[in-house]
């Protein structure tokens, strides 16, 4: 097996805004092209992107908590790209 992967996606965008046109939450988002190949079944071989996000309160300055975020979406990121590619083992 080999993999490959960049980071095509790193987005701040607001959420959930309220009456007075201020956002509650913001979102970030992070995208990752992954190409995988899989050397005993090449036809299990792909390129594609996988995308997660988390919300925090528009309170929190994000360079506070973008290891905290980060954490939790590279963990996510790793968790669907396992299950592409070798949950079907």
């Amino acid at each position: 097996m080999l993999f490959e992967a960049d980071i095509v996606q790193w987005d701040v965008t607001p959420v959930n805004v309220q009456g007075d046109e201020v956002a509650a939450s913001n979102r970030l988002t992070i995208g990752i092209l992954v190409r995988y190949q899989n050397t005993l079944e090449p036809t299990l071989s792909f390129d594609r992107n996988f995308s997660r996000f988390a919300d925090y309160s528009s309170e929190q300055d994000l360079f506070s908590i973008e290891e905290q975020l980060v954490d939790e979406i590279g963990n996510q990121l790793t968790q669907d790209v396992f299950n592409a590619t070798l949950g079907n083992w």
